[in-house]
């Protein structure tokens, strides 16, 4: 038989409950003791740990922040031809699309290989292989990307939307870094078409190839991402969280302005 369990006697229960009564009396008297002021003090400090309790757990529970991307959908070329060079670009651009990691490239002196015979003939001074997306927000230096443009036809794409978008995209770039908890990233749908009249079908100098361009037509927007379900909008001018919205244009003419001869020696 096991040995018998020798129960506690009356004192020993008095005790304990005794012991168990000055406890809670202490607990109350120490209680009692707080001034209203350090009652809210104390309130305050427990609801501050527990909020940040609550944010440890709940990073925790979902994983690190999400990358802001460098395009909202990538970009898609037309047409091309190692010659001619390309006929469009299409793309959504992301606000990681201007960071310098993700930069594109300078074209060859032959690509698109009309480069060559107009480089030869008029010499470097008036003619560029020009970007359809500019090589700072990824564009890179091949016969797609690449159209014959002037130096003043350059500057006119430059002038006329280039400079805009990579100032939106470095502005929604700095929005995400500095303001994590919005709920979309912003970027810009931009488009770029080669116009498809040519300078020697206007009998401008026969010595011009059918590659030629006399304008490029350019269409950008501001648009918005949402970071959970990716679906992507246009962003409203009344939504624009930090002067990122401009108003969007539709085929947009930019000028290849034919350089004379003697300017362009």
């Amino acid at each position: 038989m096991p040995p018998k369990v020798k129960k506690k006697g009356t004192s020993q229960k008095l005790a304990q409950v005794l012991s168990t009564q000055r406890k809670r009396r202490k607990v109350r008297v120490k209680l009692r003791e707080l001034t209203p002021m350090e009652k809210a003090i104390k309130q305050a400090s427990d609801k501050a740990a527990a909020a940040a309790d609550g944010r440890r757990r709940s990073a925790r529970a979902s994983g690190p922040a999400p990358v802001p991307p460098q395009y909202f959908t990538d970009p898609t070329w037309g047409l091309h031809t190692a010659q001619a060079g390309g006929s469009s670009m299409t793309v959504v651009l992301g606000p990681h699309a201007g960071e310098s990691t993700h930069y594109g490239s300078t074209p060859a002196a032959n690509t698109p290989s009309v480069m060559r015979k107009l480089l030869d003939e008029f010499g470097a001074y008036g003619w560029i292989a020009g970007h359809l997306l500019n090589d700072n927000l990824g564009g890179a230096g091949v016969a797609r990307n690449l159209t014959p443009l002037t130096t003043a036809g350059n500057k006119n794409h430059l002038n006329g939307c280039e400079t805009l978008i990579k100032n939106t995209i470095a502005k929604a770039a700095s929005r995400a870094r500095n303001y994590r908890g919005d709920e979309h990233w912003y970027g810009v749908s931009y488009q770029v078409k080669v116009s498809d009249e040519k300078y020697d079908a206007l009998g401008v100098d026969d010595g011009f190839p059918a590659t030629i361009a006399t304008h490029l037509l350019v269409s950008a927007k501001v648009v918005r991402q949402h970071k959970q379900t990716l679906v992507v909008s246009d962003l409203p001018a009344a939504e624009d969280p930090s002067e990122i919205y401009f108003a969007p244009f539709v085929d947009k003419r930019i000028e290849n302005v034919m350089l004379a001869v003697d300017d362009a020696a």
